[in-house]
């Protein structure tokens, strides 16, 4: 920890406790996992898109998808409000139950969605 006042050595075993030692390593793996998967699914997911446009709509269509970048960036600041507030463990599980209620009303509420192959 660093505003542990105690020597590296001390601090280890005093301040910081052996999880928090490894939870990042196990952060950094997930993150490159969900990084690639995401670099994958983005190709498919753009071209999928394209091929259910009319060619009119394509472009319009391609700059709402592209939209995607600030919406990521305003989920990170909501979610790091949110850890502020309520702890990070806490924030996770909202923001991930929020995604999975989208997630299943869009399949309820949208049946076109479900045949897109």
């Amino acid at each position: 920890h660093l505003s542990c006042p105690l020597p590296a050595a001390q601090a280890n075993r005093e301040c910081c406790p052996t999880k928090t030692v490894r939870l990042p390593r196990i952060a950094v793996s997930l993150s490159e996992s969900i990084g690639l998967c995401h670099v994958s699914s983005h190709a498919l997911v753009q071209t999928v898109i394209q091929s259910y446009s009319p060619p009119e709509f394509r472009g319009r269509a391609i700059a709402i998808f592209h939209m995607n970048q600030v919406l990521l960036l305003l989920g990170g600041m909501l979610i790091g409000a949110l850890s502020s507030a309520i702890g990070a463990p806490w924030a996770a599980a909202a923001m991930s139950i929020v995604g999975t209620l989208c997630m299943v009303a869009l399949f309820v509420f949208d049946p076109r969605a479900r045949t897109i192959r």
